[in-house]
């Protein structure tokens, strides 16, 4: 019988029955953060379960207090307690309640940041990672206005870089109006060679379309999301193709906070379509070297998901027994598609096939499947390679070098390693590595920091936190790397790109700027 009552009566009955209990006395709580996040977790569940979502199906936290239409404990918490400051400071002056706000505050036996403490962030600003709730009422596509823009000086605030022969030459920058974090960047690879490289950023809810002039960065294309509460961390081109296989349209898939794919056709100037089935925040997308149809996405749920873009499905989760424990934050594709590299907040990099016979037949079956069921999305519990030997920290970016791994924590350092899938330790996936070489930098101890590998495998280029670029030249020995600096650059580089001839080199950063420099090959003397 229990089955049959409707999720909106017993949301009815768990609002008065549980939540009002839970929250007795919220507003004089002293609680601190770790034990609000365990009291949403249970809120959590309890919704899942009233609106019957169990494993494997998902839902994301976000659209489970839309579906709900409910929001999280820890807000209703921080609504008590503003609710209780603002009947104290209603009150009279000689009240209990008012003598006492009066004489902590006068006292200073608090810390200076007490109000935030106790009532939550007022500035937007204060996690370089925010985690707002959407809003459900979408507001028009803003067009977006670069606010800055310098070209002025260019020839003369180069700095050498790449050992001998080449040279690193700054050459412009500009400034996105929305003052929000650029966590993304990408050229574009499909372009053809003789138009100007063209390279997408995202920021806020926005995705930006750029073209690289000769000494200057020009805005193309904007788009922007319905919900103001979008926040985009990652971008990877795409492109669909004729039977005769010729490109006919190039696309941008961006991702982010809410958990979304969107695929933005800029030659019909709208958004395709959307991919919805993640359980939480996407880190990272990548496209098949291939197979042009298949995209692959890193989340916060723990697992990865290889989509079909032209049947618009998810077909393959990797995840579960033996997946990541914690936040997935990056992923590679290697040269010929046979493997899928993987890294996360649980100190890991793991490596999954896509060799194995029951992955290419979800492959094919995902372009022909017509059942009246929802597609078999088929589930890989076992990586067939796996470490934690290499990081002692977040691992937030890994890339395929030929047959080598580079990979980078919150440790100052990029490693470069090669996996070892014949020897077994204890289990019975293959653990052991050998690790090649360190490239190392300072001031890069924050996560979320992704480095580049130039596209002719002949540079790695890092950012840091005070906005420097680091270089290294690796067509030969690797040695110190050279820096790249500007004195208006000091915030934060969260990811360097190259051109798909390794030409230009973009930086974006935390202030919303984005940072140009271009390579020159020095004349050679006889």
């Amino acid at each position: 019988m229990r089955s049959k009552i409707p999720p909106d009566k017993k949301l009815k009955v768990y609002e008065p029955q549980v939540v009002l209990v839970i929250m007795y006395n919220a507003s004089c709580w002293a609680a601190p953060a770790a034990v609000m996040e365990k009291l949403d977790i249970c809120h959590h569940k309890h919704l899942r379960a009233i609106i019957n979502v169990r494993y494997p199906s998902m839902i994301s936290n976000m659209n489970l207090y839309l579906r709900c239409n409910t929001c999280p404990l820890s807000e209703l918490v921080q609504q008590a307690r503003w609710k209780l400051l603002r009947h104290i400071l209603r009150s009279p002056e000689n009240s209990p309640a008012q003598s006492a706000l009066c004489f902590v505050v006068n006292q200073r036996i608090v810390p200076h940041n007490f109000m935030s403490h106790i009532f939550g962030p007022s500035d937007p600003n204060s996690n370089p990672r925010p985690n707002p709730y959407p809003n459900p009422y979408p507001n028009p596509y803003p067009k977006l206005s670069v606010v800055e823009q310098d070209v002025t000086g260019a020839k003369s605030l180069g700095f050498s870089a790449l050992g001998h022969d080449v040279l690193g030459q700054f050459t412009s920058w500009c400034k996105e109006d929305h003052k929000e974090p650029i966590f993304g960047v990408a050229f574009n690879p499909y372009n053809h060679p003789d138009h100007p490289p063209v390279f997408a950023t995202v920021g806020s809810n926005r995705v930006t379309i750029y073209e690289c002039t000769e000494n200057s960065i020009n805005v193309i294309q904007s788009y922007s999301d319905p919900c103001t509460e979008e926040i985009f961390y990652t971008v990877c081109w795409v492109y669909s193709k004729t039977e005769e296989n010729e490109k006919i349209e190039t696309m941008v898939a961006i991702a982010g906070l809410r958990g979304l794919i969107r695929v933005v056709s800029l030659k019909q100037l709208k958004n395709l379509f959307t991919l919805m089935g993640c359980g939480d925040s996407i880190n990272e997308v990548k496209l098949h070297p291939k197979d042009n149809n298949l995209l692959l996405s890193a989340s916060k749920d723990n697992s990865l998901r290889l989509w079909n873009l032209k049947t618009r499905r998810c077909i393959l989760i990797f995840g579960g027994l033996e997946g990541h424990r914690d936040e997935v934050l990056s992923c590679d594709f290697d040269l010929n598609a046979s493997y899928v590299l993987s890294c996360g907040m649980d100190h890991s990099v793991k490596m999954w096939s896509l060799e194995s016979d029951d992955v290419k037949d979800i492959i094919e079956s995902s372009y022909t499947y017509s059942g009246e069921k929802p597609f078999p999305v088929l589930n890989k519990h076992f990586p067939v390679f796996s470490t934690r030997n290499i990081h002692r920290n977040y691992v937030d970016c890994v890339r395929w070098f030929g047959n080598f791994v580079l990979s980078k924590s919150c440790e100052n350092k990029i490693m470069c390693w090669k996996p070892n899938l014949s020897v077994k330790k204890s289990s019975d996936i293959p653990d052991q590595s050998e690790v090649l070489h360190s490239f190392e930098y300072g001031n890069c101890d924050i996560w979320y920091m992704r480095f580049a590998v130039s596209p002719n495998f002949d540079a790695i280029a890092a950012g840091n936190q005070i906005g420097k670029v680091f270089l290294w030249d690796i067509s030969e020995e690797p040695g110190k790397p050279a820096i790249l600096s500007h004195q208006k650059c000091s915030t934060a580089i969260r990811q360097v790109c190259f051109s798909p001839d390794s030409t230009i080199m973009v930086a974006v950063s935390d202030d919303s700027s984005m940072w140009r420099w271009d390579k020159e090959v020095r004349p050679t003397s006889n």
